[in-house]
């Protein structure tokens, strides 16, 4: 794949007129995917995809186009070659572009990491089997992605990773299930069978009926996949630079000292533990690790070129939306087995959802509760409760109300397949904390 892409760079490049640049940005994946209901396979398949975004410039005008390829270079040069002539006559249609950024440095790059993902069939073997006497459904889906930039100024980057995502539900009865997501760059057998082992657990407490809790304030403890929840709704316009220059950011009291977190949080971009690339689609490079904050202290901020051009600044690297696309939590000292009794008595959260901000300029963050939560009573597994709505603060969950954060932090990869697969995950462990307001 590697080669290919190179070998349309160089279509790309004899194409241009001398006073001419361009830049180009792959994207491709070999995806294969199968679909559950019941515990049995409805639907297998692979996809293969491989699109070229370019961009050509002259002077301060440039036009661009996206094109999706054949994977045979002969055959994609035509298609090539017919953008290029229609995206010239775009260009002297158009203005100036007075924040065109191109990257004239040449930071190339290659990265492909070794595929540790086993068989696809050995993958779905193995969920079919554990998953036998259940209603799972599901889709799973896995196979490498592959990224790669050039420019007219003899740039290359490339990136090259395998991964999965293995995104399920075991049904119970009428609105309960069980919801769970597996994903990493190898498929762990151990890590899922006690994924079903928690879900058969779940299923025999649903079977004891739920349980209907009054609003207040709780102990809780919040799974990894509803901390990355709460974390997404911070990484909306929390860590850009520009939310932060136009007083937008849900992070201004924490970033002008006015307001801290726990000691213990910390939060960075880890592009190195992702499964994304370390160069974006302008061609400029992220940093491996960025600390975003810091013991409870805002260290710094995603600073895309783009705003760095308008408010004179350096920037890091960030995509143009400044979010981050490599979230990662550091752990605590919490012990695994040790959750139920160190929580005692309070609620076990295990997913949100419909999260949004009740105050965006404190922080203040309202969601639902979603599929498997239940109380804990005495450092046992109580009962399942019906859905609750909580409205508290980013200042107080992850700040004076946090009390303990786990060892063992789990990765999540998104699961969005729109167009193809994305690059952004999240590392992250689990936390208790204190007195969590729950509304309704």
């Amino acid at each position: 794949m590697k080669n290919y892409f190179y070998d349309l760079v160089l279509i790309i490049k004899n194409a241009v007129k001398k006073e001419e640049r361009f830049t180009a940005w792959f994207e491709a994946e070999s995806l294969d995917y199968a679909r559950f209901n019941c515990g049995n396979i409805r639907q297998a398949g692979s996809v293969d995809q491989q699109y070229i975004s370019i961009d050509l410039i002259a002077g301060q005008k440039h036009a661009s186009c996206k094109l999706g390829l054949a994977n045979n270079s002969a055959l994609d040069k035509a298609t090539i070659l017919d953008a290029i002539k229609t995206m010239r006559h775009q260009i002297a249609e158009c203005a100036d572009d007075p924040y065109l950024m191109i990257n004239e440095k040449d930071e190339s790059s290659e990265y492909v990491a070794t595929d540790q993902l086993q068989d696809k069939t050995w993958i779905v073997q193995q969920i079919l089997h554990e998953a036998q006497g259940l209603d799972l459904v599901g889709c799973y889906i896995g196979g490498p992605i592959y990224r790669g930039f050039a420019n007219s100024f003899g740039q290359k980057n490339w990136f090259q990773k395998s991964s999965f995502v293995l995104d399920s539900s075991v049904y119970h009865s009428g609105d309960k299930a069980i919801k769970q997501s597996y994903s990493d760059t190898i498929f762990n057998i151990e890590i899922f069978q006690r994924k079903i082992e928690e879900a058969r657990a779940g299923l025999r407490l649903f079977d004891q009926g739920t349980k209907t809790i009054k609003p207040g304030n709780y102990r809780a403890y919040f799974a990894p996949s509803a901390v990355q929840e709460i974390l997404a709704m911070l990484n909306w316009g929390g860590f850009s630079k520009k939310s932060l220059e136009t007083k937008s950011s849900p992070l201004m009291p924490l970033y002008n000292e006015q307001k801290g977190l726990s000691k213990h949080f910390s939060l960075s971009e880890n592009i190195s533990g992702g499964v994304g690339p370390n160069f974006q689609s302008q061609g400029f490079l992220k940093p491996q690790n960025l600390s975003l904050i810091e013991h409870g202290k805002y260290k710094n901020s995603l600073i895309s070129p783009k705003t760095a051009k308008e408010y004179k600044l350096d920037h890091n690297g960030a995509d143009d939306d400044e979010v981050m696309t490599s979230m990662d939590m550091a752990g605590g000292d919490m012990d695994e087995k040790d959750i139920l009794t160190t929580l005692n008595d309070g609620l076990y959260i295990n997913n949100l959802w419909y999260l949004n901000f009740s105050d965006r300029h404190n922080g203040c963050l309202t969601g639902m509760t979603r599929f498997f939560c239940y109380t804990v009573k005495n450092g046992q597994r109580e009962a399942p409760f019906s859905v609750m709505r909580f409205d508290d603060s980013i200042y107080r969950i992850f700040g004076d109300n946090l009390r303990h954060i786990t060892k063992n932090r789990e990765m999540l990869i998104d699961n969005a397949t729109y167009d193809e697969r994305i690059t952004s995950c999240a590392i992250v462990p689990g936390i208790i904390a204190e007195n969590v307001r729950f509304t309704l």
